[in-house]
């Protein structure tokens, strides 16, 4: 495939993704200029951390040329700052992280003890959060389970797990911030995948019908709800073998990596989804 065909074919790839974003920043009143904002700087993102040349500092005069942004723009943007780790990033991950060793350290599937005290030396709530969540305050993370709906104080000074694993909040702030790094990592696989070979590439598979009665989806996603949990609970363990954070990770060496396994599900309406033509008349 020539260089031409492939880019217009990776536009029209991009423009197919970004339909369902701009649902989302249209139904919240965010326009094209706002949108535009956040590309370029996440166009300067990469250029200025993914395609610096070693040993040498990434100018602002190539980050112009690899971006098609003026030397101005890169300016501004450079003197504003990029985007770092939000601390509302921070506090998902943490929190995720002590519910998932809770189910890990004190369960499998149907036998999970289920109330902890909250403060203790070992056997506690208060323990899960110093060994899972670094040194975020016990009543912090205690607050935001809570919240959640992933946990529930006792009138005994015990706490119990309401959920098996941590949810955002009703709230859209928690669910916004998983859409910047749910999604981003989704698209940096595929990314990979794209020019990696077949032994080197990263596991991306679904599934998906077209003709499914809507009485059919309750019995999937129940399906899903309790067989999905299982597959992330598997391979959260495997995980845990290997992670030096929580203490079971033995391997030494240099390097630090993140791994990420996910599942999702999602649904609409054949007639009015977000499908392109060539699959409507399939």
């Amino acid at each position: 495939m020539d260089t031409h065909n492939s880019s217009k074919q990776l536009l029209s790839a991009v423009a197919r993704l970004l339909r369902p974003l701009a649902r989302v920043l249209i139904a919240r009143g965010i326009t094209f200029d706002g949108f535009a904002e956040a590309a370029k700087r996440a166009f300067m993102q990469a250029a200025e951390q993914d395609f610096a040349l070693a040993g040498k500092r990434q100018t602002g005069s190539r980050i112009s040329v690899l971006t098609g942004l003026t030397r101005k723009e890169v300016a501004r943007l450079q003197a504003e700052g990029l985007t770092r780790l939000s601390a509302d990033d921070r506090k998902l991950n943490r929190a995720a992280k002590v519910v998932s060793g809770w189910v890990r350290q004190y369960g499998r599937r149907g036998d999970l003890r289920m109330r902890l005290p909250i403060e203790g030396a070992r056997g506690s709530f208060a323990a899960l959060v110093r060994r899972y969540s670094g040194d975020m305050p016990v009543q912090a993370v205690l607050d935001e389970l809570v919240r959640t709906g992933t946990v529930s104080k006792e009138g005994d000074g015990e706490v119990r797990l309401v959920n098996r694993t941590y949810l955002a909040a009703n709230d859209k702030t928690d669910k916004i911030v998983m859409l910047g790094t749910d999604v981003a990592d989704l698209i940096a696989c595929i990314g990979h995948n794209l020019d990696a070979k077949p032994d080197l590439a990263y596991f991306q598979r679904k599934t998906t019908y077209n003709n499914l009665p809507p009485s059919a989806l309750p019995k999937v996603r129940a399906a899903l709800a309790t067989d999905g949990q299982r597959f992330l609970e598997d391979f959260d363990r495997l995980l845990a073998q290997h992670d030096r954070d929580t203490g079971a990770g033995r391997e030494n060496g240099g390097g630090r990596m993140r791994a990420v396994v996910g599942v999702y599900y999602y649904q609409e309406d054949f007639d009015s989804g977000l499908r392109g033509a060539d699959e409507k008349n399939d």
